[in-house]
């Protein structure tokens, strides 16, 4: 699992602190496992859900 966070501040949190953070308040299996993206911005859809296809890296 690798998660997507978008950032409010520039150097608001960095990736060790949203491990640890995810560690102290969710059950182990839902932790990220392999890395977290920093992204300036989420894209969406014309109706404003997530579009998750597009934040899937691309398979080669």
């Amino acid at each position: 699992m690798a998660a997507h966070r978008r950032r409010r501040h520039p150097a608001s949190a960095d990736e060790e602190s949203v491990l640890a953070y995810a560690r102290e308040r969710l059950s182990a299996y839902k932790v990220p496992r392999r890395a977290i993206h920093f992204v300036k911005t989420l894209p969406t859809t014309s109706s404003g859900k997530l579009m998750r296809r597009a934040l899937r890296p691309e398979r080669q």
